[in-house]
């Protein structure tokens, strides 16, 4: 059952999840700006790579380039990290309306969650790791699981667990690494956990 909200414009998620069946980490936001949605074509920015936070704003990949020591300015080479540090990445929006063709959270609305149970479930790993990279998404998580699980959205400091079908699982909500979102303050205490995506 899709989240209440009005209609406005329509967007449908662009990309597949992404390594979750394998990862030991698992990277779950809400859905890509606007312009990555769009089809018939895709009027992307000079800089933009289209694949999870590709925006040219977004911080996501300037401070895993900066963890990992190496250059990740393509696809192809983010999917390598992923591969080599055991990250998957998935954003719980299906689909959604919004009330302003940007890239807010605040303006998405009609909002169709993935089954992130279900990719959740087909993952192999012990005490796989989620890393949310907005209490927006996080709180999107919540609500889209059926049933009571222990997850605090507003949870930065450290990893905490929860049950999901018998396994358990261990949480965390980054800082958003995107441009509205970011400070100096916040990207120095993100700078931090994001260490753990190479661990």
């Amino acid at each position: 059952m899709p989240f209440s909200g009005e209609t406005a414009l329509k967007n449908a998620h662009p990309y597949e999840p992404f390594n979750c069946a394998k990862a030991y980490k698992i990277v779950i936001g809400s859905i890509p700006p606007p312009r990555f949605c769009e089809t018939s074509p895709k009027r992307l920015y000079k800089g933009d790579i289209d694949w999870y936070y590709g925006s040219r704003n977004n911080l996501f990949w300037n401070m895993a380039s900066a963890l990992a020591k190496e250059p990740l300015q393509e696809v192809k080479s983010r999917q390598l990290f992923c591969e080599k540090y055991s990250v998957g990445f998935v954003d719980i929006i299906r689909s959604c309306n919004r009330k302003k063709r940007a890239a807010s959270d605040q303006y998405l609305c009609n909002i169709s969650p993935i089954d992130i149970s279900k990719i959740l479930r087909e993952n192999v790993g012990e005490k796989t790791r989620i890393f949310f990279t907005s209490v927006f998404a996080a709180k999107l998580f919540k609500r889209a699981i059926v049933g009571d699980i222990t997850v605090d959205p507003q949870n930065r400091a450290d990893f905490k667990p929860f049950n999901l079908g018998g396994k358990t699982f261990k949480a965390l909500t980054l800082y958003s690494p995107s441009p509205r979102a970011a400070n100096n303050k916040a990207i120095c205490a993100g700078y931090e956990n994001y260490k753990a995506l190479l661990d």
